[in-house]
């Protein structure tokens, strides 16, 4: 499993000379993106229905839920980030703490699920 998690890292890193355009981007994506959610959450709270508001406080409670375990799960097993190894290249500093599981994606992953069953994250 490791040597394929790292095929594909290193297929998806960067080259030794990427675009800059790309590599704004992608630090964008990178560090912003999270961000979007909070005030997406928030607009669907203020502007939806019973319904809506329902849906986003099991959101709320599952992403909490999940950000727990998540926690949980990186305290049990660390798994280095590929520039602690060092392979590949850093283009945004990070902390040195475990990679897996990945705190941003389980909590867009918790809201999406909590919140599709509702329509409210996935339109109809």
């Amino acid at each position: 499993m490791e040597t394929w998690n790292r095929a594909v890292f290193l297929a998806l890193n960067t080259p030794e000379h990427p675009n800059s355009g790309v590599v704004l981007l992608a630090i964008a994506i990178a560090q912003g993106a999270i961000f979007l959610v909070p005030p997406l959450l928030a607009s669907l709270w203020l502007w939806g229905g019973r319904g809506d508001r329902s849906g986003l406080l099991l959101a709320f409670c599952g992403a909490e839920a999940a950000l727990g375990f998540n926690k949980l799960a990186a305290a049990v097993w660390y798994h280095p980030r590929p520039f602690a190894v060092p392979i590949g290249r850093t283009l945004v500093e990070h902390v040195a703490d475990s990679s897996f599981p990945s705190a941003p994606l389980t909590f867009l992953v918790a809201v999406l699920v909590w919140t599709a069953p509702f329509g409210i994250v996935v339109p109809d």
